[in-house]
């Protein structure tokens, strides 16, 4: 079953129910090429989680 799916009597603004996904702002191209980086990065694939560690290690120092 989904978020809210089609159980009967559960409401949108329930506070016990999964919250919806966060939604995704696309509208200039900087966001959108950090957007795609970004999730290149958390998935794992080579260099940009390399890259992300990296700037997040340099940041920490």
């Amino acid at each position: 079953m989904s978020t809210t799916g089609k159980a009967r009597g559960v409401r949108r603004d329930d506070m016990t129910r999964i919250p919806d996904r966060a939604v995704v702002d696309l509208s200039t191209t900087r966001r959108r090429l950090r957007t795609i980086f970004r999730m290149k990065a958390f998935s794992g694939q080579e260099p940009y989680y390399y890259i992300l560690n990296l700037s997040r290690r340099i940041r920490n120092i």
